[in-house]
Parts: structure tokens; C-alpha cells; sequence
């Protein structure tokens, strides 16, 4: 599936397609995009079901479902993260493009598309790395979840996963930003 806003901007995707390796790269990150936005679809209707289950128990029988909180704030990080990626991908982040889309035209909109994405590769390529560190430093602690005991590091991987692959996402629309502004004649 291509971004819903690439017609409208002139992005012309087969002029760097037809580069055999930039074209693989892209499917296989596509797949795993898709793979993953479905593990966060599915987490989103567990924690629906944990949900009801929670107001259920608390209704009827003067309980609530214990750990919630915890399963909660572990599904939420990584849902999320496992699908920014494939929401860049199709084009669904909410975006201010009316000053893109008619003020720039051409080679000056895939330069400033190209260094917009840089920029966005920055702060992600740090969230990535800072998720990581904190993923392996809560496995080698030990760390856990307060009410539950349940290993903290799990989310935290899911965190430094779905921002790697989003700066792949990143990488790849810079490369296409690029070779469009290389390509394109003002």
C-alpha cells in the first residue's frame, strides 16, 4: 500500500524501484510492518477484553481484575510502537501539508521532505537506541511491574522495535525523497 499523499506531492516511487536492492529492502520492511501492526491490532482487542473483563469483575463481583494496570501500560508501549511504522508507510499520520503541498513544488518539496525525515530519523534513531538500553538493562536487573511481578523488559524491547523499524521506514522514504529530487527538473 502506497502513502495515501504521494500523488498529490509527485512521488514517483518507480524511478527508485527499479534498483533491485532498494525495491527487496522495502518488501521485506514492508512485511514486517504489516506483521507487526497486526500483533498491535490484536493487542488492542486483548486489552479490550481485559477491559470489559475488568468492569465486569468490578461490577458483579466487587473486584477487579488483578494486574490490569500492569497488562495495560505493557500492551499500550507496545502497540503503539509496532504500528508507527506501517502508519508512516500508508500515510496516516496526521501531517500540516497545506504549506508543502502549494507552496513547494518539485525538487525544493523532496528537499524539504528529505530533511524533514532526517530529522525524524534523529529523534527516532534515539528513541530506538535509548528503548534498547533500557530493555537490556531491565532484563539484566531484573526489573518487574509493581502489582503483577512481571517482567518489565518485554514492552521496552517492543519499544526499541517499532522505532528500528520506523527509521528503516525513514530511510527508505529519504532514499525515494532523494532519488526524486535528483531525477526531478524545475
Amino acid at each position: 500500500m502506497e502513502k495515501h499523499n504521494e500523488k498529490d506531492a509527485g512521488l514517483d516511487t518507480t524511478a527508485w524501484k527499479r534498483i533491485p536492492f532498494a525495491a527487496q529492502i522495502e518488501r521485506v520492511v514492508s512485511v514486517i510492518e504489516t506483521a507487526l501492526n497486526y500483533i498491535g491490532v490484536s493487542l488492542i482487542m486483548l486489552l479490550m477484553f481485559f477491559a470489559t473483563g475488568g468492569v465486569l469483575g468490578r461490577y458483579f463481583l466487587n473486584r477487579p481484575f488483578t494486574g490490569y494496570w500492569d497488562m495495560a501500560e505493557m500492551m499500550l508501549a507496545v502497540l503503539v510502537f509496532f504500528g508507527i511504522a506501517y502508519t508512516q508507510r500508508v500515510g496516516g499520520h496526521i501531517r500540516v501539508e497545506l504549506f508543502l503541498t502549494r507552496a513547494i513544488r518539485g525538487r525544493s518539496y523532496h528537499i524539504v521532505e528529505f530533511l524533514t525525515l532526517l530529522l525524524s530519523l534523529g529523534v527516532f534513531a534515539f528513541i530506538a537506541s535509548y528503548g534498547l538500553r533500557r530493555a537490556l538493562y531491565a532484563y539484566a536487573s531484573g526489573d518487574v511491574t509493581p502489582s503483577m511481578l512481571w517482567p518489565a523488559w518485554p514492552p521496552m524491547m517492543g519499544v526499541a522495535i517499532g522505532s528500528f523499524l520506523l527509521c528503516a521506514r525513514f530511510i527508505i522514504e529519504m532514499f525515494q525523497h532523494l532519488v526524486q529530487a535528483v531525477s526531478k527538473r524545475d
